[in-house]
């Protein structure tokens, strides 16, 4: 483990001549031959790494580049490395200089003639791209000097799932490090609608070892917001943990308040158990939760491997809701080359990209020739877990392949974000406190649900959520607790600029006793039963959202399956939002859930929906109560509602007595200020 030294020590008398591992592009030119525009273009390509140490006034003034890299573009040849270097370099149309000698304190001298010959430089050629120097030093190898676990390029950040993002890193400010988000609700955002052509897979990846790449389509043109590890650094001078390295041995010697900066790929068997005020932050780097398994066998016709004693029992107390697919709650996997296989209940059915795991016997079966493939097995239950610690920062990190949940139980003050939480069987994260930050994160393919959670003052900001459920769990009547995200008895919670899409169940799901929720400028698409679920509930506002494309996953005879559905929850007010291409726009019903302790009578009373675009090419209704007409109170209100319809004649009004055309529906009273448009 690479940490800042406890004591000052002195270089031996003869430095070892190795190229150093990181050297600025000065350097680098020098070294290599080649010119110092050449290195500027792979600096700008991201062909080669870089590391920005130092900034002044945002701008990157010490600037270091991996040697390996220019070694394994053919510039230089092999050489050991490791030696360490201090440089000082300038760039910038204003080329001030930026000392970094803090490491050689036996050496003023070299300091002072290298800092006087650059002034001197400066004053003859200050247009020179760079002026550096530098000062061999074997330091102890706990320089804190971070190595960058992988190249950062558009190519690897699309395969992340970022899309569209990635062009923007170079244009968009980060996120800061430890973002403290506002919860208070902002005054009307709306996502862009503009049209875009319909996303497509990216390509299947290369059986390489590398981190696991994302399928996920770019991100859709009605959001634009940033979510991922991409671009996040660790900050310098921290302990840095490599993958050869205990990262709960670094979290338990460094204690409350510390920052760990976490590099490479680490597969855990057991959580991992921050203490409070603590902040793991990667760039990039892997917790996963797998094993690798490498001794396969023929056996007849498949093939086997022995030896595997994993086991993992449904971690709900009551069981998982596993009737639509029952070995869901079978939660050991095998991943071949970072995609799961599809596991099945006898030896039998394995097939191509099946497998069968004979837990009596310790042995998993496949079908498919595991030679030059990745294969990996569940060892770990969980990435991260609470544990009593308030106040934890997650950020950086991808945490995948979890046997239960990427993060369990995040708990007051946590700030979990711009990770990307991925391929876990059950949950992706799961959170119970106050004040809790899930910011800019990518959760996708989790095998049951992406989030789920109660608090209160929770704040959910610019995640992109997708693919969730790929497990298929849920009743045989639907989608129940499956999808992206549920959030319950929770309150004080604003969902803010998020893009939630094709996840099987809900977009997002607010279930039960909770109040106060303000959900404003997210973009819900192609989820398969509700875009957003509202369900036993008080004092919620919806604004600004666009709703596309929602509840087509549900087989017909399913009565849910709407852009918005309220269920049974009082004083929620509707506006600015846009309802277009969905089975059904808004479904509002009101059934027998008893009183809240906290709260009152549960019904659903005082519906405000007002202001809102609906527009109909493909619904059955714009408004709908699809059952339990007989309940639904008498005190909704629709007001200046504006509707496009394929046929002004068309009954897209399902009210109390049926469905009803645009007169009748405002006979009701509904959107005497209202219009029709037939398109």
């Amino acid at each position: 483990m690479r940490l800042p030294p406890r004591t000052r020590q002195h270089p031996p008398l003869h430095p070892p001549r190795r190229t150093p591992d990181w050297i600025t592009p000065g350097e680098a030119a020098f070294l290599t031959g080649v010119a110092a525009a050449t290195i500027d273009e792979l600096l700008e390509s991201r062909r080669i790494r870089s590391k920005v140490l130092l900034k002044q006034e945002g701008r990157p003034t010490l600037v270091l580049i991996r040697t390996r890299d220019l070694v394994e573009l053919g510039l230089m040849p092999q050489q050991a490395v490791g030696a360490t270097t201090f440089a000082v370099s300038s760039t910038g149309d204003r080329r001030s200089i930026v000392s970094h000698l803090a490491h050689a304190p036996s050496r003023p001298v070299w300091a002072a003639i290298i800092l006087i010959s650059l002034f001197a430089g400066l004053i003859a050629a200050s247009q020179l791209p760079f002026i550096s120097s530098t000062l061999n030093a074997s330091l102890d190898t706990s320089s804190s000097v971070a190595r960058s676990p992988k190249l950062r390029s558009p190519e690897l950040c699309r395969q992340r799932g970022n899309g569209k993002n990635c062009e923007a890193h170079s244009s968009k400010p980060q996120p800061s490090p430890r973002p403290r988000l506002s919860l208070t609700p902002s005054a009307s955002p709306s996502p862009s609608s503009s049209p875009s052509p319909s996303p497509s897979p990216s390509p299947a990846p290369s059986p390489s070892p590398s981190p696991s790449p994302s399928p996920s389509p770019p991100p859709d043109p009605g959001w634009n917001g940033l979510a991922g590890p991409a671009g996040v650094t660790c900050p310098p001078g921290v302990p840095v943990v490599g993958p050869a390295d205990s990262i709960q041995a670094a979290l338990d010697r460094y204690g409350l308040g510390a920052t760990i900066c976490i590099l490479g790929e680490h597969r855990l068997t057991s959580a991992l158990l921050p203490k409070s005020g603590q902040t793991l932050i990667g760039e990039g780097a892997i917790l996963n939760g797998t094993k690798l398994v490498t001794n396969w066998a023929r056996s007849g016709s498949l093939w086997m491997a022995s030896g595997q004693t994993q086991s993992f029992p449904d971690p709900i107390p009551n069981g998982s809701p596993c009737e639509l697919n029952p070995m869901a709650c079978q939660f050991e996997d095998l991943f071949r080359d970072d995609r799961p296989m599809t596991r099945v209940s006898s030896k039998d059915q394995v097939g191509p990209e099946k497998w069968y795991f004979d837990e009596a016997y310790d042995q998993l079966f496949t079908a498919d020739d595991p030679t030059g493939h990745k294969m990996e097995a569940s060892a770990g239950a969980v990435g991260i877990a609470g544990n009593g610690a308030d106040n934890v920062t997650i950020e950086g990190l991808i945490i995948e392949k979890f046997a239960y949940h990427g993060i369990a139980w995040a708990r007051a003050g946590w700030i979990i974000t711009r990770n990307e939480i991925a391929w876990n069987h059950s949950h992706g994260i799961r959170l119970a406190g106050t004040d809790i930050i899930s910011s800019h994160n990518y959760v996708h393919h989790n095998g049951n649900m992406g989030i789920t959670g109660t608090g209160s003052r929770l704040l959910f900001e610019e995640n992109h959520l997708a693919f969730n459920n790929y497990l298929r769990f849920g009743r045989i009547m639907g989608w129940w607790h499956a999808g992206a995200i549920k959030i319950y008895k929770s309150s004080d919670v604003v969902v803010r600029d998020n893009y939630s899409h094709d996840n099987l169940g809900d977009g997002w799901w607010i279930d039960w006793d909770n109040i106060r929720i303000t959900i404003e400028g997210n973009l819900f698409e192609r989820n398969s039963r509700d875009g957003l679920f509202y369900e036993a509930s008080f004092d919620a506002m919806i604004r600004s959202n666009l709703f596309r494309d929602n509840g087509w996953g549900n087989n017909a005879p399913d009565r849910y399956g709407s852009e918005v559905f309220i269920n049974t929850s009082k004083n929620v007010e509707l506006y600015g939002n846009t309802f277009e291409g969905n089975r059904d726009a808004l479904g509002a019903v009101s059934t027998d859930r008893g009183t809240s302790q906290l709260y009152g009578l549960r019904e659903t009373a005082n519906l405000s929906v007002h202001d809102n675009s609906f527009v109909l090419m493909r619904e059955r209704y714009a408004i709908t109560v699809p059952f339990s007409k007989s309940r639904f109170p008498k005190s909704s209100r629709f007001t200046r509602n504006a509707y496009q319809v394929p046929d002004a004649s068309g009954k897209f009004w399902d009210w109390l007595s049926g469905p009803v055309g645009w007169t009748s529906w405002r006979a009701y009273g509904f959107d005497a200020a209202g219009n029709l448009i037939q398109i």
